[in-house]
C-alpha cells in the first residue's frame, strides 16, 4: 500500500489473469515495473472458480501482523 500511496498509479484490470496490477517507473531508473496485487474482486473471483470447480482454496497472507 505504501508503494500505491507514492506512486499514485491508475489500477488497472487484467482479465486474462483476473487481477489487478498498476505500472510505475522510479525517476531514477526508465524501467517500467508492473506489481499484481489481489484485491477483494480478485478473491471473489476465485472463490467462484473454486466453487465451480467444486473445490476450496487457501489464503495465506504474506507478511502477517
Amino acid at each position: 500500500l505504501d508503494l500505491i500511496k507514492a506512486q499514485k498509479p491508475k489500477i488497472k484490470w487484467d482479465s486474462e489473469v483476473e487481477e489487478h496490477f498498476f505500472e510505475y517507473k522510479k525517476k531514477s531508473s526508465p524501467q517500467k515495473h508492473i506489481v499484481y496485487f489481489p484485491t477483494l474482486f480478485y478473491i471473489k473471483k476465485r472463490l467462484e472458480l473454486a466453487e465451480s470447480m467444486g473445490t476450496s482454496i487457501s489464503i495465506w497472507e504474506l507478511g502477517q501482523g
